[in-house]
């Protein structure tokens, strides 16, 4: 039970660091694009590496923002079958589940490194500085399905021991979905 404490602690201070990187790039993607609709609009010479650069962080955004989805067990999930079965059922499917997304996850990363060999020959077009475009497409898809493959072999050995609850405690929302979301976890049947 220690070892899943301290996968649980690990795993929550990693998507704390991933949240911090997504507002990051959210906040600069905001930034250059303002700055690109003043210098359009009002200077009359807009930059011809914003949108460029505006792109990529889109692309590492996404990445992280799915890995940080994860960790708060908020992707779309099929949960109908919860009501029907006992909870040995519903733990054991949970778990063949996380063992599938982490087989999943790994086989994709069993190919990035031959997709980065040759994104490694491609650089930036646009930018004021030499970038290899890896580091905007393979790299964030290494790292982040690196870290939801750990997720998801954590939230297998947790739902082996009857365990459901996310890592990372979803950001409050006074939608439906969480309303639906707090019911299905107060039953245990969260995914």
């Amino acid at each position: 039970m220690a070892l899943l404490d301290f996968g649980r602690s690990g795993l929550r201070l990693l998507g704390r660091l991933e949240v911090a990187l997504a507002i990051i790039a959210l906040s600069v993607i905001i930034v250059i694009m303002l700055n690109q609709v003043f210098s359009r609009y009002i200077l009359g010479q807009p930059s011809i590496w914003a949108e460029e650069l505006a792109t990529y962080l889109l692309i590492w955004l996404a990445f992280v923002a799915a890995s940080v989805t994860y960790k708060m067990k908020r992707h779309i999930a099929i949960q109908t079958y919860a009501t029907f079965v006992g909870p040995r059922v519903r733990a054991l499917t949970h778990v063949v589940i996380h063992l599938i997304i982490a087989a999943v996850l790994l086989t994709v990363i069993a190919y990035i490194p031959d997709a980065m060999r040759t994104e490694r020959l491609q650089s930036t077009v646009g930018l004021p500085v030499d970038i290899k475009l890896h580091w905007f497409f393979t790299v964030p898809t290494l790292v982040t399905f690196i870290s939801m493959t750990l997720t998801a072999l954590f939230y297998a050995a947790d739902a082996a021991r009857g365990g459901v609850s996310p890592i990372l405690a979803p950001i409050e929302d006074p939608s439906l979905s969480d309303a639906i979301f707090d019911a299905q976890t107060a039953r245990g049947d969260g995914a």
